[in-house]
């Protein structure tokens, strides 16, 4: 399963934010076995003055419940951007595992 994070923030913010969220991340790294973790932003700044960033994590489908909730509350504890906007997909390969 894959699960994807965006946000937007004002680029000024950038360092504080990718402090936060990496943070964030290596705590789920230990929390949750096999999950693997990326950190990317667009290259561009939109037109309101934003930059996009998102949060990619790769992990077993059984653990999905648990682990956007723990997502959810260490976002929240590490103040990182808000809104936060989730999606998940999953592989179409009904041989590949989630």
């Amino acid at each position: 399963m894959q699960l994807y994070v965006y946000y937007k923030f004002d680029p000024v913010l950038s360092d504080d934010t990718m402090a936060r969220a990496q943070t964030l991340q290596t705590q789920l790294l230990g929390e949750f076995l096999g999950v693997t973790v990326a950190l990317l932003k667009r290259p561009a700044i939109d037109a309101e003055g934003l930059t996009t960033w998102m949060e990619a994590y790769q992990l077993r489908a059984a653990d999905e419940d648990r682990f956007k909730a723990r997502l959810t509350e260490l976002a929240l504890s590490f103040e990182l951007p808000m809104p936060r906007h989730t999606e998940v997909f999953v592989n179409v390969n009904p041989q590949a595992p989630d």
